[in-house]
């Protein structure tokens, strides 16, 4: 019998770096025949009064939330292993907790995905947030730098990169080198533009032709 693996995060609805990645690992674990893995949307989208509810501020927090849990509550018996998306702060609470509590009391395996360049803001001044995240079984992060900032705050995880999907990007195969480079992160300083701009002046003083353009 497959391993029945459910993941918990955003929904397309809005365009994401958490929703995209999700959506991808939903079909690639779904190529695996010893997986079957499925999605909870932590956004999920109600009809009639409670769908116009969702487009009140403050409240559509509330209705959206319970609507959540219930479905948690509903689906996560069904399942191995709940894998939990997860931003910082209230973030972290509205979503991925409620999922790790939940598959905790019905024994099921966690695995917390933690994608937020907040992190070490979010542990210092929330230090409770240490204690929730020893509900997951493995916490894993994008990269080496979460790893590490999760190490400082007595955290232990697992660095597994974002993965590209080359086979879906055409290839042209060009007789002179002149690469082009895009930054699409937001102008805050967590995201460090700074940094991406110091790494390219390296590349440009080898390669004069290359370009780089900075989109927030």
């Amino acid at each position: 019998m497959p391993v029945r693996v459910t993941l918990v995060g955003p929904s397309l609805a809005y365009l994401g770096g958490q929703a995209i990645q999700a959506q991808r690992l939903l079909r690639r674990l779904g190529e695996d025949p010893a997986l079957a893995p499925d999605f909870l949307p932590v956004d999920p989208k109600l009809p009639g009064i409670f769908g116009r509810m969702q487009r009140v501020k403050y409240v559509r927090t509330t209705v959206t939330t319970v609507a959540y849990v219930a479905s948690l509550v509903r689906r996560t018996p069904n399942t191995d292993v709940i894998h939990a998306f997860s931003a910082s702060y209230w973030s972290f609470l509205l979503a991925p907790v409620p999922a790790m509590l939940v598959a905790r009391l019905l024994g099921k395996k966690v695995l917390l995905n933690y994608r937020s360049g907040e992190a070490d803001d979010h542990l210092t001044r929330w230090p409770g947030t240490v204690r929730l995240m020893r509900l997951a079984h493995l916490v894993i992060a994008p990269s080496g730098y979460l790893v590490d900032v999760f190490a400082r705050h007595g955290v232990a995880a697992q660095a597994v990169p974002n993965f590209v999907e080359i086979d879906r990007i055409p290839h042209r195969e060009r007789s002179a080198l002149a690469p082009r480079f895009l930054s699409n992160r937001n102008f805050e300083a967590h995201y460090n533009v700074a940094c991406v701009l110091r790494a390219f002046g390296r590349i440009q003083a080898q390669v004069p032709d290359a370009s780089l353009t900075v989109v927030g």
